[in-house]
């Protein structure tokens, strides 16, 4: 960490002092950071969550729309309109780099590593844990930027909406909760579609000057049921169902996920998870190429009070992959790990080690670990970190025809993170190192040939006034292939958010969202402008069961691209008509 940085963190630790926490609410409860439950405040990592409530009150049509408002770290991709590929990138980190677990599974696809955020609808998720920072002691491969864990939505009673706007959009939701014997269940169903607009501008490769429209029907299900008076099992189910059309063609898309989870515990010091996990990938373009992804996974993790200060975590996975490509290859790969952390902590010190090996079927095994210490600071916790991680070659990079190369060796990263909590703010500071990065050359193909650097603070602070909630975010990166000397393609230096949201009325709250996105290079040598997004929303309640709700997404009717050459929406509104009973 250079000195600039080294500064900004003494300039905020000296004067967290001054700083009176706000909001007297419950720190939200979080596992991701640790595999075990702990609040948010205190996890020695850079964590932020996103409860139903506040997606709810976003009325965001995606999650690329709730999270560039919401969280501090993350760059974002899209090739055009709904539906098309997106891609979230962590901490300046490639967007394979960011883990993705729904309900504890991991859903990455096998083929390439990222995860079809195009497709996964907000009508179905409940909570968002997004956890900056190197992950691999606890999950292995991926997480090298980070892990975001989606929680699938679980309603009480009955709920429906319905919805429209701008590029002739039409959203519908209907779900239902509750008892069943002794047991809960929760059943959603949502569907989405958008006429969209021209993905491609012209002089951009395949363009086409018609609309490009996106359809999405999806359905989640599942139960929960007690095990006697120390168990529980849980059973969580999430499909999405897509028609996708670019300016090249159209394609149809479908993401599986499951879970069945056990929890037992064996006297009062030593709990027991086990969860079995599936997650499956089809795409198919109207040109009949086709790809499969399929996932079969178990964890068996053990949870042991040590003290009254101290819990042993320790357990295996198991993993077992397939990837497709029609006519190309079809392959399969298994991994066992065994993994083990260490939580100690008494009044003002805290201490997490981990360590975890994995052995893969394709490249053999693979070793990593972390240390983070902390202490309480100033009326706060300052910690300090350092972790490392891996990412394995996908099934495409190691297969694809002539360019494939089955030898090589895994992504590596080690990261050293100090960081501060003092109430509503949340300080960081992260210096990241990756070696064999996987490059694509022409006509050579995949290989282990690349270095990256980079180097960030992120700050978040959230206050509550009265009946308003103001959240703030910032971050300061930079990034380096050190091969080049350029910064690495689509990641800002400099990105800002702020939040407002609260009461006008008896019945009505209004609330507004902005964001900056500081300049960055894209292929091509070209220079993606930076760029403001304002949004509006606006709630007016009719009754307690009755609601109506609007957003106006680029108030200002910004011109701005997230990929070189590929449009975004310009000044839309929506409207949506909401009953809860």
């Amino acid at each position: 960490m250079n000195n600039k940085q080294l500064s900004v963190m003494a300039l905020l630790l000296g004067g967290s002092t001054l700083i009176q926490a706000a909001d007297e609410a419950l720190s939200p409860i979080v596992v991701t950071a640790t595999r075990t439950a702990q609040s948010a405040d205190e996890t020695l990592a850079s964590v932020t969550v996103i409860t139903r409530a506040e997606i709810e009150s976003s009325q965001a049509t995606s999650l690329m729309e709730l999270v560039q408002s919401r969280t501090v770290g993350l760059d974002l991709s899209r090739n055009g309109g709904p539906g098309s590929n997106t891609s979230l990138m962590l901490r300046g980190t490639n967007s394979n780099h960011l883990l993705v677990l729904i309900d504890g599974v991991r859903v990455n696809s096998a083929i390439d590593g990222g995860f079809k955020w195009n497709n996964l609808p907000l009508a179905q998720i409940e909570r968002i844990e997004i956890v900056r920072g190197p992950r691999s002691t606890l999950y292995g491969a991926d997480a090298i930027g980070g892990v975001v864990q989606i929680f699938t939505r679980k309603e009480t009673g009955l709920y429906a909406t319905l919805g429209g706007g701008s590029y002739n959009t039409l959203r519908t939701e209907l779900g239902s909760g509750g008892t069943l014997g002794a047991g809960r269940y929760h059943l959603n169903a949502g569907y989405l579609e958008s006429s969209g607009f021209s993905a491609a501008k012209p002089g951009t490769w395949g363009y086409e000057p018609d609309d490009d429209g996106y359809a999405n029907s999806n359905l989640g299900a599942g139960i929960d049921y007690p095990l006697g008076s120390k168990g529980q099992a849980s059973l969580n189910l999430l499909h999405s169902d897509a028609d996708v059309e670019t300016d090249d063609g159209s394609s149809s898309q479908r993401n599986d996920s499951g879970s069945l989870a056990l929890n037992w515990r064996l006297g009062d010091p030593w709990q027991q998870t086990l969860i079995l996990g599936h997650a499956a990938d089809h795409y198919e373009s109207d040109d009949g190429y086709r790809v499969h992804s399929l996932r079969h996974s178990a964890s068996w993790q053990h949870d042991i009070q040590t003290s009254d200060n101290s819990l042993l975590s320790a357990g295996i996975d198991h993993v077992t992959e397939s990837g497709e490509s029609e006519g190309s290859y079809d392959e399969q790969t298994r991994t066992n790990a065994l993994f083990a952390q260490y939580q100690w902590g008494v009044k003002r010190l805290d201490l997490l080690l981990g360590a975890r090996t994995d052995d893969h079927s394709g490249f053999g095994h693979q070793e990593t670990g972390n240390i983070t210490l902390g202490g309480r600071l100033g009326g706060g916790r300052l910690y300090a970190s350092y972790g490392s991680a891996f990412k394995a070659p996908t099934f495409l990079q190691r297969y694809y025809p002539t360019y494939g190369n089955p030898a090589l060796k895994p992504e590596e990263s080690v990261t050293s993170e100090l960081g501060y909590r003092f109430g509503a703010l949340q300080a960081s500071l992260f210096d990241t190192h990756i070696e064999n990065l996987i490059n694509f050359t022409y006509p050579s193909g995949y290989s282990n040939v690349s270095r990256a650097h980079i180097q960030g603070i992120e700050l978040e602070y959230g206050l509550k006034v009265e009946s308003w909630q103001l959240n703030s975010g910032f971050t300061l990166q930079k990034t380096e292939d050190e091969q080049s000397g350029d910064p690495l393609l689509r990641r800002a230096d400099k990105k800002l958010f702020f939040t407002a949201s609260g009461p006008v009325s008896t019945h009505g709250s209004i609330g507004i969202e902005a964001s900056y996105t500081g300049p960055r290079m894209d292929y091509g040598d070209t220079e993606l402008h930076a760029f403001t997004l304002l949004n509006l929303t606006g709630e007016y309640r009719f009754t307690t069961q009755w609601s109506l709700r609007g957003r106006i997404e680029n108030l200002l009717d910004e011109e701005y691209e997230l990929a070189s050459g590929y449009n975004t929406p310009g000044a839309s509104a929506y409207l949506t008509l909401n009953y809860r009973q």
